[in-house]
This record gives C-alpha cells, sequence and structure tokens, in this order.
C-alpha cells in the first residue's frame, strides 16, 4: 500500500472500529509487512470466505463477520485489524483472479 501516514491512520481506524481491535496505526503496519505474500493470499481466500458465506444485508451482517475475523485471528494468532488489512489491500490484486483456496479446514469458521 502506497499511501500517505494520514491516509494509513484513517484506513487503520476503520479497521480498528470495524474490528474492535486497540493496535495502533503501526502495529498494524508492523503487522501486514512480517506475512509473505503467500501467506497474505492464504489468509485473504479465508477471509473471503467469511464475507461470502454472509450473504445477508451489510447492517446484519457486520457483526458476523466482525466475529468470524475475531475468531480467524484467534486462530491466526494476530489482530483482526490485521486481517482486515489484509483483506483490504488484496481485493484489488486478487479479487478478478481466480485463487485456490488454501485453507485446510474441514469445517467452517462459524455457524449461522
Amino acid at each position: 500500500m502506497n499511501i500517505s501516514k494520514a491516509e494509513f491512520h484513517k484506513f487503520a481506524e476503520v479497521f480498528r472500529l470495524t474490528t474492535g481491535s486497540t493496535m495502533k496505526d503501526g502495529e498494524i503496519l508492523n503487522g501486514y509487512k512480517k506475512y509473505t505474500s503467500k501467506n497474505r493470499l492464504e489468509l485473504f481466500s479465508k477471509i473471503d470466505l467469511i464475507i461470502k458465506d454472509r450473504n445477508i444485508p451489510f447492517d446484519k451482517a457486520l457483526p458476523l463477520i466482525t466475529v468470524d475475523l475475531n475468531v480467524l485471528a484467534a486462530e491466526e494468532q494476530t489482530d483482526p485489524a490485521i486481517l482486515l488489512m489484509i483483506y483490504v489491500a488484496s481485493l484489488n490484486k486478487y479479487k478478478n483472479k481466480k485463487y485456490n483456496n488454501t485453507s485446510t479446514q474441514s469445517k467452517k469458521i462459524h455457524d449461522t
């Protein structure tokens, strides 16, 4: 992501508000940077499934997605704001490309 510090702060605020994270901007960015491209793709595919599985109006889906992101963050031993940053930063890269779901999970993270 090539954006200014002020622009990143706005994104970080959205990541925090959406996920309930208390991480500071720099912590989110450093957490994001620790993942390789391959790891980011694996996490992107997991998050994408979470979001697509919540095929209901956004106002009803958001609280459920927030919980699911927090569950995934706990499983991955990371912060949900970092996961959301990985997803948002990867959208343009992967949204028009086919990717393999690299998740080895045999069940969904959540039940509706």
